[in-house]
């Protein structure tokens, strides 16, 4: 941990430059940013030093099984599996619901009362489709979820990293998989 800028002026303090990277295609929400050091000394009780380790004499040296850092980016990929089926839902629940209120075309027997568009076979072919996606994706999402924790609680009580490759693998392509049908699916409900 280190001070980036004056705590009364808000400057850069000495030595430190930063700025913002910009917005991520995709993901607006993550912030991302830089930062140049030049001549900044930042005390070794400052470092954070879970898997490596920097002497007094400044020397370098990884600890620990650096794998366990690559589970960040899979928790990331486990939310978006797990996320993917819930967003589906609320495009799916959002496009019955109005399909159930919107009304068009007379009936057959004269009635002057239009029928919901969810009475068209062609409606309710597309939104039984969704909802089918949807109960599979939250299933499977939940299945992953687990099997991700199960992973995660190995690696923690005893830096046992078997599951990791197959989790990555499954995760990846569940990621893009899942992404695409979510995306996919809630453009065909709208």
């Amino acid at each position: 941990m280190v001070q980036l800028r004056d705590l009364e002026t808000w400057k850069h303090v000495k030595g430190v430059q930063s700025g913002d990277v910009g917005p991520k295609v995709g993901y607006v929400a993550k912030d991302n940013g830089w930062a140049r050091f030049d001549n900044v000394r930042i005390p070794r009780t400052n470092l954070l030093m879970g898997y490596v380790d920097v002497d007094r004499q400044g020397n370098f040296k990884k600890k620990g099984d650096l794998r366990v850092l690559y589970t960040v980016m899979m928790i990331i990929r486990a939310a978006i599996v797990g996320y993917s089926g819930f967003g589906l839902q609320k495009a799916v629940l959002i496009g019955i619901r109005y399909s159930i209120m919107r009304r068009q075309f007379q009936t057959l027997n004269g009635s002057t009362l239009e029928r919901p568009i969810l009475d068209y076979q062609t409606q309710r072919h597309v939104f039984a489709v969704l909802l089918s996606k949807v109960f599979v994706m939250q299933a499977n999402g939940r299945y992953t979820d687990g099997q991700f924790l199960q992973m995660m609680e190995e690696i923690k009580d005893r830096r046992q990293f078997s599951k990791m490759d197959p989790m990555h693998h499954l995760l990846s392509g569940l990621k893009a998989l899942y992404s695409a049908e979510y995306f996919d699916g809630a453009e065909e409900a709208r």
